[in-house]
């Protein structure tokens, strides 16, 4: 999480780097910060940047981050509810 200015998109991705960067100048993330929901604000954030970095749509794009979202749901009730014994995850998006 980085300052990189209000006008600057929520998220970016580096992959040369290896680097993720969530804007915390974004209006969003201070959202976030004030409702105590920064975990989620940054996960659709990072989904959002993903899904359209590695689509060739707005359809495909939408479907990428709706499959990101839903895995993400899955694994959070799975952990609440303590069903994450030795189950092994499954694969959202190939290597790209």
């Amino acid at each position: 999480v980085e300052p990189l200015g209000e006008g600057a998109p929520e998220c970016e991705i580096k992959r040369d780097q290896g680097v993720v960067i969530v804007n915390e100048s974004h209006p969003s993330y201070e959202e976030a910060l004030r409702n105590r929901w920064t975990e989620v604000v940054v996960l659709r954030a990072v989904a959002a940047r993903f899904a359209a970095d590695v689509s060739a749509t707005a359809a495909e794009s939408y479907e990428v981050l709706d499959d990101i979202l839903r895995f993400a749901a899955n694994r959070s009730k799975r952990r609440r509810t303590g069903t994450m014994e030795d189950e092994p995850e499954e694969v959202l998006v190939e290597a790209v």
